[in-house]
């Protein structure tokens, strides 16, 4: 698993803890798939941070980690496309 940042969009605050997080994981020696890529949002709504994931266990492990805890909503959810290069996008939710 790796990530990357683009542009100079603000970033969260919580953009720490899912550096840190994906920087410690412990990739499996055989990933069961192809690359998959997950997409971060900045509270601005602009794409800044891309996470490459190898295989279905690395994306989902990754997707448990950002919506359960930290409580980001995967907009793409409910679709099966792919949208802007991403398998999933996460942002944070938005405040009522």
């Amino acid at each position: 698993m790796e990530t990357s940042v683009t542009g100079n969009a603000k970033r969260p605050e919580i953009d720490a803890k899912i550096e840190a997080w994906v920087t410690s994981f412990v990739a499996d020696e055989h990933p069961d798939g192809h690359e998959m890529m997950i997409g971060i949002r900045s509270p601005g709504g602009v794409l800044y941070r891309r996470i490459s994931t190898q295989g279905m266990t690395e994306f989902l492990e990754c997707v448990r980690f950002l919506s359960e805890h930290l409580g980001l909503k995967d907009e793409l959810q409910h679709s099966s496309r792919v949208v802007k290069g991403c398998d999933a996008i996460f942002s944070l939710p938005k405040l009522r």
